[in-house]
């Protein structure tokens, strides 16, 4: 079920928003998810941590890259 269905955002609609934000979340962001929807609170936590990982493997493959080219 999707939100337009329920007017309630499933976990996969509000990870799905989050994920096609242009940057890594921050704490601000992170605490206006949980706040928004406390429900998925953990898992929106556990998203962003990898979202943060994720970025911060990407610069560091690109700057190594780089580096040997």
């Amino acid at each position: 079920m999707t939100a337009s269905q329920t007017d309630r955002p499933t976990l996969d609609d509000v990870l799905a928003q989050m994920a096609a934000a242009q940057t890594p979340p921050n704490a601000q962001d992170v605490r206006g998810w949980t706040s928004k929807y406390p429900q998925f609170a953990s898992e929106i936590i556990d998203f962003a941590t990898d979202l943060v990982e994720l970025d911060a493997q990407r610069s560091t493959r690109t700057a190594t890259e780089n580096a040997v080219n």
